[in-house]
């Protein structure tokens, strides 16, 4: 699992320190940030600062993060994206999206680790808790790269070629008990991907987000379309149209 270049180089630090103290072999097991994970305590733990830079044998991909925004519910609260790969390499990353209020206090944060394929547009919804009678006057991203995902990228460059994933006959089913999103997915990668997610924003006609929704496809064969259904929850209206977006995540295989 790729681990972030800060958490990296701490733990390199850290082992440097215990063969000092008389450690003769074996290395200390890395902290790995599990893909999908999100926090919601409000505040994002502090790390030293890396002494030292992970050598890459591959550039950074060029991944942008747009449209981040806060999405309220009566039952809990969503964080949405756009994240943008701009390059022809894929990219691995870890996006934060979090609220403030107007005094400039951190209300929630949430992160999720993602791989975005060259070229490539994805969508991301994350839970995100904002304090009951507080307001959402701030909403910011940021990115950091991840580290030691190189051989997870490069497979996944030769197993995408000049292919992608894409979906189709996408239709809103706007029904007030069980409202969603169906369609199809279909990836035209040379292998077989599996463990596909595909999320759902769907805008009223102001065009403002008012609904979101995620499902996964558990694997995608070369050229054949796979049925999705997601549902959604209604929020501050009811939506009238809805894009679909889908990826392999860092736990995909390719096969």
């Amino acid at each position: 699992m790729p681990v972030p270049r800060r958490v990296l180089a701490v733990a390199t630090l850290c082992c440097a320190i215990a063969a000092c103290a008389g450690c003769v072999s074996g290395a200390p097991s890395p902290v790995v940030t599990h893909a999908g994970s999100a926090t919601s305590s409000g505040r994002t733990p502090t790390l030293p600062a890396p002494t030292t830079t992970t050598p890459t044998s591959r550039p950074p991909a060029d991944i942008e993060v747009s449209e981040a925004a806060y999405l309220a519910s009566r039952f809990d609260g969503r964080a949405h994206a756009v994240v943008t790969n701009k390059s022809d390499r894929s990219g691995a990353t870890r996006v934060q999206l979090t609220a403030y209020d107007g005094s400039g206090a951190v209300l929630d944060t949430t992160s999720r680790d993602i791989v975005v394929p060259g070229k490539a547009e994805i969508q991301l919804d994350l839970p995100l808790d904002i304090p009951s009678g507080m307001t959402v006057a701030k909403f910011e991203s940021r990115t950091e790269e991840l580290v030691g995902a190189d051989k997870y990228l490069t497979e996944l460059d030769e197993a995408k070629g000049t292919g992608a994933i894409t979906t189709a006959k996408v239709s809103l089913l706007a029904d007030k008990g069980s409202p969603r999103v169906t369609g199809t997915v279909v990836s035209t990668y040379g292998v077989a991907v599996t463990d596909v997610t595909v999320v759902a924003l769907c805008k009223a006609e102001n065009g403002a987000v008012v609904a979101t929704g995620t499902t996964h496809v558990a694997e995608l064969s070369p050229g054949v379309p796979v049925p999705f259904a997601t549902e959604f929850m209604r929020y501050s209206a009811g939506p009238k149209s809805c894009t679909v977006t889908a990826g392999p995540t860092l736990l995909s295989e390719f096969r």
